[in-house]
């Protein structure tokens, strides 16, 4: 990702809203999820008022569902309004890191896009470097990538079973997001 997001803004995301019910101010869990392993890996760099949105959300629709086949309208909206908020403003929505640290299956799954089969996670800051170690369904050749607060890639490993990131010591948040993986099993950081 570029260095051209260097404005990129830490915007918090309430933990517990609705997946229909965030705003490009502070969108949903899911909506923060779907946008950052789908919509991203084009969209990302497009802070620039370049685009029309003449259109709104209706005309994004087909596009949107060509990526996202389960997202409904709410989704829709909310990916749009995101959109078009990191177009006007060059602040990325980023979802919150946990307070404690606790990546069950539970919390795996809140972060997990089912459309592109896979997770962006929030990690919290680090006083010193740490180790990110996580399991992947084996026979897999997934594509892992520790980024920092502005999208840039720290570290990023590919394989299946067990992988290990090595991680920097942060004073900001990171995030890992898993592709090409059917299943994350375990996630440890220490």
């Amino acid at each position: 990702m570029s260095r051209a997001l260097a404005g990129v803004a830490f915007l918090s995301a309430a933990v517990g809203a609705a997946a229909d019910g965030g705003t490009a101010e502070s969108p949903s869990r899911g909506a923060l999820v779907r946008f950052h392993t789908a919509c991203a890996s084009c969209h990302v760099a497009e802070c620039s008022g370049r685009l029309s949105f003449d259109s709104g959300s209706a005309g994004a629709r087909g596009h949107v569902k060509r990526y996202a086949p389960t997202a409904n309208d709410a989704v829709v909206r909310e990916l749009f309004s995101m959109l078009t908020s990191l177009k006007r403003t060059c602040q990325h929505a980023l979802p919150a890191p946990p307070l404690l640290p606790r990546f069950d299956a539970a919390f795996l799954a809140e972060h997990f896009n089912p459309d592109a089969s896979a997770w962006f996670v929030p990690l919290p800051a680090r006083s010193r470097t740490g180790v990110v170690e996580l399991d992947v369904g084996v026979g897999q050749h997934a594509e892992v990538s520790l980024l920092d607060d502005s999208l840039e890639t720290l570290v990023e490993v590919h394989g299946a079973g067990t992988l290990r990131l090595d991680a920097p010591a942060s004073a900001r948040p990171s995030f890992l997001l898993v592709r090409r993986a059917q299943s994350v099993s375990r996630l440890e950081v220490r």
